[in-house]
């Protein structure tokens, strides 16, 4: 299948943050910090073939951040897949090519998806193999490219009860369910 070029719109990222109190106001009781404000128009990085697009936004190495002034904003190297910052908050937008869908999952993260652009189906693991590529789970079904902003939570390992008794059942993160 061919895919079509990705034309979604490119990102602007405002950060807000404080500045150092001058000296001279050090003993003022209700002096505030200059406000540092930066700004940057982010495009699309084609992954995984160019079926999909990531663009990162921010990330934190823990929770909760500085909102001390930052300058240019540099991201931390996420693991893995990118995705999960162990301790952290990762925050970017995914975006699926049309007729493509993403892997389904159990993972390790709290993950809250906010739909930009596009539609998108969700695919129970019973509707979700797919004999071309085992894959499922967000499923683009039209012909636009479709965007949706990810924030990911790192979480405590996922456990679950174990049915008659107080002991709990650890799970590890599981691809292609």
């Amino acid at each position: 299948m061919s895919i079509p070029e990705n034309r979604l719109p490119a990102v602007r990222r405002i950060l807000a943050s404080n500045l150092p109190i001058p000296t001279i106001l050090s003993n003022v009781t209700r002096a505030e910090p200059a406000v540092e404000v930066t700004a940057d128009d982010l495009s699309s990085a084609p992954i995984l073939d160019g079926n999909y697009g990531k663009i990162s936004i921010f990330n934190h190495k823990s929770i909760p951040a500085s909102t001390v002034g930052h300058g240019k904003l540099e991201l931390e190297e996420v693991p893995g897949a990118g995705i999960v910052l162990p301790g952290g908050a990762n925050i970017y937008y995914l975006e699926i090519a049309p007729g493509y869908s993403t892997s389904i999952h159990r993972t390790t993260s709290v993950d809250y998806m906010i739909f930009q652009t596009g539609e998108v189906v969700y695919l129970t693991p019973d509707e979700a193999f797919d004999p071309e590529t085992g894959k499922g789970s967000w499923a683009n079904r039209t012909d636009e490219w479709v965007r949706i902003l990810c924030v990911v939570l790192d979480a405590k390992s996922p456990s679950t009860e174990i049915q008659g008794s107080n002991a709990r059942h650890q799970m590890s993160e599981v691809w292609d369910v």
